[in-house]
């Protein structure tokens, strides 16, 4: 039993635009990368509403 050969990864998982978001940039560096993407995904959300 070993692990997949494949695995699915993020592209860009470290950019994040600090000032489109109102972040301090040395925030944003040490921010976890979870929070990033639900930064995006909810302002997707918004959006598409």
């Amino acid at each position: 039993m070993g692990l997949p050969p494949r695995s699915g990864k993020i592209k860009n998982l470290d950019k994040l635009d600090a000032q489109f978001f109102n972040l301090n940039e040395n925030d944003a560096d040490y921010m976890d990368p979870q929070i990033r993407l639900l930064y995006e995904v909810v302002y997707e959300a918004i959006i598409d509403s």
